[in-house]
């Protein structure tokens, strides 16, 4: 059975997650850190007694034990060549439009992993891909904003949680607060389930037509290489969804997807998580 973290090697964690940003590549210079400061000692100061009850409650409860998710370099490696497996398949065009057996494999498969994030992840739960048990959104949330998602999340005792955001940060955040919030984000995660694997999804660009008259919503490719080198850096699986937009799959907004970019997500996911429970077998 998992055990949560001492609040000193809580401590530990927001501390390294901030000094690794000092490293962070492409950038172009120095990050100021002052935000991410500030940001570590607010959650520094937050009471998670309660939250930490609570999921020591659940694990309680649960029949069997929960198995260590942090399975090393070789698991990495393991999820790396599926994801790319699938990708290259993808764009063959030799993964088939899934049905009603191939979603409820996929949902078996992911019945340990929760998705946290903004209207990108409501979609997940709205075009019915997942239920509300494994979806925590808070529509049009920047990632600094989703603390209460991840501890909603938290009480479900996933074994894999997926960080799925949209373009909110662009009007909210620099490209180094950005990925100081969700370096912060994560060590939260990391506070509540030590065990837990941590999978964060690419921030999808807007559409052509919008990113026309929106210099802003175009800036994205910064944010997303910056937080993929954040990611690697630091051991998180990074999902680059890049492979699965296209133009014709934007909404009307430009910003949001059709159900067919879902369906390709939605096996990536499972294609990931299963490479790491076999690895876990």
């Amino acid at each position: 059975m998992r055990t949560l973290l001492h609040p000193f090697g809580r401590h530990f964690l927001l501390l390294a997650a901030l000094i690794s940003l000092l490293s962070l590549a492409g950038c172009g210079h120095r990050a100021d850190i002052s935000e991410g400061e500030a940001y570590i000692q607010e959650l520094e100061n937050r009471d998670v007694t309660a939250m930490q009850q609570a999921v020591a409650e659940a694990q309680e409860a649960r029949s069997e034990d929960v198995p260590d998710g942090s399975s090393g370099a070789s698991s990495m490696e393991s999820r790396k060549s599926a994801i790319e497996r699938f990708r290259t398949n993808y764009e063959a065009g030799m993964i088939p439009e899934p049905d009603e057996v191939q979603l409820a494999q996929d949902r078996n498969i992911l019945k340990d992993t929760v998705v946290i994030g903004d209207s990108m992840a409501q979609a997940v739960l709205e075009y019915g891909f997942l239920d509300e048990a494994h979806v925590f959104f808070e529509r049009g949330a920047i990632i600094r904003e989703l603390g209460g998602q991840i501890e909603a999340a938290s009480a479900m005792l996933p074994r894999t949680v997926v960080f799925f955001t949209g373009l909110n940060d662009t009007d909210h955040e620099t490209v180094d607060s950005y990925v100081e919030a969700y370096a912060s984000q994560i060590a939260y995660v990391k506070s509540l389930l030590p065990d837990a694997e941590i999978f964060v999804c690419s921030m999808t660009p807007p559409s052509d037509d919008l990113a026309a008259v929106r210099e802003d919503l175009a800036m994205s490719v910064y944010y997303t290489d910056a937080l993929k080198t954040w990611s690697e850096e630091n051991d998180i699986l990074y999902l680059d969804l890049s492979f699965l937009v296209s133009q014709d799959r934007y909404l009307e907004d430009g910003i949001h997807f059709n159900y067919t970019f879902y369906e390709g997500w939605i096996g990536l996911l499972a294609e990931a998580v299963s490479a790491s429970q076999v690895h876990l077998k």
